[in-house]
C-alpha cells in the first residue's frame, strides 16, 4: 500500500496547466480536504472531475488495481487532481550559472557578434554588482578574450 501513496500524481490549476507533482498521500490529503477535484478520463475520451465523495462512489464502481484500502473502504489512487481555486503558474526561474550564460547567448561574443567556441569566450559584468542584490543573469555577458 505505501508503494501506492508514494506515486506520483499530476498537479493542475484551474486553467488546466500542469503546476506541480505530488505523491498520491498528499493528493489524497487535498482532495479529503475538498480544495482539489480529482480527474479521470470517461470512455469518450473526455475529463470528468470528482469531490471526494463522488470519487470513493467511483472507485466502488469502477475498481482498479491501484487502490488503497481503508478500514471501511477502498478508493482509487488518483493520477490527475485540478486545484479549482489556484490560477497561478509556478515561477520558472533559470540559475545562475556559467553553462546558462553560455547558452542564452549561443557562444556569440557581445561585442563584435561573432560565434567562437567556449574556451575563447568570458565572461564580463556590464552593470556593477549591487551589493544589495544576488547574482543574476542579465549582468553578464560574454566576450572574446583578450588576445
Amino acid at each position: 500500500m505505501s508503494a501506492y501513496l508514494d506515486q506520483h500524481v499530476l498537479v493542475l490549476n484551474r486553467l488546466w496547466q500542469a503546476v506541480n507533482i505530488c505523491s498520491a498521500r498528499r493528493a489524497l490529503t487535498l482532495l479529503l480536504k475538498a480544495a482539489p477535484r480529482s480527474c479521470s478520463a470517461t470512455a469518450t475520451a473526455a475529463f470528468q472531475t470528482y469531490n471526494f465523495s463522488q470519487w470513493h462512489d467511483f472507485s466502488q464502481q469502477e475498481p482498479h488495481p491501484e487502490s488503497i484500502h481503508t478500514i471501511s473502504f477502498k478508493i482509487r489512487v488518483p493520477r490527475v487532481i485540478l486545484l479549482v481555486l489556484f490560477d497561478r503558474l509556478p515561477k520558472k526561474e533559470v540559475k545562475f550559472t556559467r553553462h546558462n550564460i553560455f547558452e542564452r547567448d549561443r557562444n556569440t561574443c557581445q561585442y563584435c557578434g561573432h560565434i567562437f567556441d567556449r574556451k575563447d569566450l568570458n565572461l564580463d559584468h556590464v552593470i556593477p554588482r549591487d551589493p544589495r542584490r544576488a547574482d543574476d543573469l542579465g549582468k553578464h555577458r560574454l566576450l572574446v578574450h583578450p588576445l
